[in-house]
């Protein structure tokens, strides 16, 4: 049984595209603009990110989102970058997320449907997952959002990435190159016209 481990604290302020509540983001884009409210919100997060495989090539990634107490935002979205190859299983969120997921997609994404269930300044949210691939680094995005305003952050953890081993590409260079052989060989019988 191995065990990897990876933390990162993210702090971030910068202007997002619309969350889950675009009316409210487009108000307080609107209200920035007049000068009436700033739009800019800071949202500061931990991420800690643990792999260990938990049988024969089955990896368990386990990952604990907290929204710091200096963060004026609620955490609304997470996304993982992943293998499209990762064919995710036994996928946990907080309770009230939605998983957006499925065999072949390249990212997964956990999101909140309304404020109830936001990860909230000075709490924590915890995501799991299992796949058959081992962990390499990938990116992750956190968004917040607030009554008047929302950023996030980004940065690189553990995800089931898939990196072709060398001995699977020299196989696959090996197998075009006789197929390619075999082609031009081949002879093929032209009809004769009269």
């Amino acid at each position: 049984m191995s065990e990897t481990t990876v933390s990162s604290k993210t702090r971030g302020a910068r202007l997002s595209g619309f969350a889950r509540a675009g009316t409210l983001a487009a108000l307080a884009l609107l209200l920035s603009v007049a000068g009436s409210v700033s739009a800019r919100g800071d949202l500061v997060t931990t991420l800690s990110a643990t792999a260990t495989e938990i049988d024969s090539g089955l990896f368990r990634y386990e990952y604990t989102l907290t929204n710091e107490l200096s963060s004026t935002l609620s955490v609304t979205d997470f996304f993982l970058d992943v293998s499209p190859f990762a064919d995710l299983q036994a996928i946990t969120a907080p309770v009230g997320f939605i998983i957006s997921y499925s065999a072949g997609d390249p990212d997964i994404t956990f999101s909140s449907p309304e404020a109830a269930f936001d990860i909230l300044p000075g709490s924590f949210g915890l995501f799991s997952f299992e796949s058959l691939i081992g962990p390499k680094s990938a990116a992750f995005l956190v968004r917040g959002l607030g009554e008047t305003s929302f950023g996030e952050n980004s940065g690189f953890t553990l995800t089931p990435s898939a990196v072709p081993e060398p001995l699977s590409v020299g196989l696959f260079a090996m197998g075009s190159g006789m197929a390619g052989a075999w082609l031009r060989r081949r002879k093929v019988a032209l009809p004769v016209v009269s």
